[in-house]
């Protein structure tokens, strides 16, 4: 639209002194890298002209959602573990059983975010936070019981027989 073709009280409040609203459209998908891409590149183009512009709406917050919480949650992933670890360090005496069961449950959860990748699966990033946190959570709680509940058992039985007992006694919860 020419820009002389419209009254002044509806082209200051796009154009100003100050600032300068310009509406661009994209036929990426929200959070797509396609759109992450030509995100990244309007934004350079724009930082040569003004240092201070900013490139806003919906794809441009989504994208830098997902950057900011990426490192958040990545460092809580890190503290659960830590926290974690030394919770098993704690209740089952030992150093390398907690090693190994966190070992186990992370190695779970990668290869539960594997099976989207390989479904040709598109997740939300969000997803695999909640995935991640809820599965270690939960088996967490069953590794502490599964793990104490078989060194009680091997006080008075073989291992064979131990790990029966402990089976018996824990797949119920």
């Amino acid at each position: 639209i020419d820009m002389d073709l419209l009254p002044e009280e509806i082209t200051s409040i796009f154009n100003s002194e100050k600032y300068q609203l310009m509406l661009i459209n994209s036929s990426y998908e929200i959070a797509s890298n396609e759109l992450n891409e030509q995100i990244s590149e309007i934004s350079k183009i724009l930082k040569k002209y003004d240092k201070n512009a900013i490139v806003a709406g919906e794809g441009a917050l989504t994208k830098d959602l997902v950057e900011i919480t990426n490192h958040d949650f990545l460092m809580v992933n890190y503290i659960s573990i830590g926290i974690i670890f030394l919770l098993m360090l704690i209740v089952l005496k030992s150093i390398s059983l907690p090693i190994i069961l966190i070992v186990v449950i992370e190695f779970a959860i990668f290869a539960n975010m594997a099976m989207a990748y390989y479904m040709n699966t598109t997740l939300p990033f969000i997803a695999s936070i909640v995935i991640g946190t809820i599965q270690l959570g939960a088996t967490i709680d069953y590794a502490i019981l599964l793990s104490s509940t078989y060194l009680e058992e091997r006080l008075t039985k073989n291992k064979n027989d131990a790990m029966k007992h402990t089976l018996e006694k824990t797949i119920p919860s």
